[in-house]
């Protein structure tokens, strides 16, 4: 199944455990995200290690990630997992932060005024102009 459909089906299945996030998941299409300059905080466990703002030309959160980490000269590194629609992109290191045990890197938008932890992967969350994005280390859950 391709990942435009693989996306219509999960919105379908959590449309019907009647979840409001399916109305969110429906709208987001990868590559749908607007180019253009964003705000970009990156924190790992020490601090930012990248905060201001960047031109982001692949429009979604993790593009994001890579412009910031990009202009403060680190390194991303991810693991990829197919199986999962429509991206399966893991971050797994920023810089000298690496995933491991109960930590690991989240990211957030803020969109008209509210910061959310979209249901999706970053590769998948496309971008709007007025939005921020904010990739964190996190201890635990």
């Amino acid at each position: 199944m391709n990942p435009p459909a693989r996306l219509a089906v999960l919105a379908l299945a959590v449309l019907l455990l009647g979840g409001a996030t399916a109305l969110v998941l429906q709208s987001l299409q990868p590559g749908d995200g607007a180019a253009g300059a964003y705000p970009v905080r990156v924190t790992g466990p020490d601090g930012d290690l990248h905060n201001g703002t960047v031109a982001v030309h692949e429009a979604t959160a993790y593009g994001a990630l890579l412009a910031a980490a990009d202009a403060a000269g680190l390194a991303v590194h991810t693991v990829e997992y197919p199986g999962y629609a429509p991206c399966g992109t893991y971050v797994e290191r920023v810089g000298d932060h690496a995933a491991g045990g109960d930590g690991g890197w989240v990211y957030e938008v803020r969109r008209d005024g509210a910061w959310q932890r979209p249901p999706v992967g970053a590769c998948a969350y496309p971008l709007q102009p007025g939005d921020e994005v904010w990739w964190r280390y996190v201890d635990g859950p």
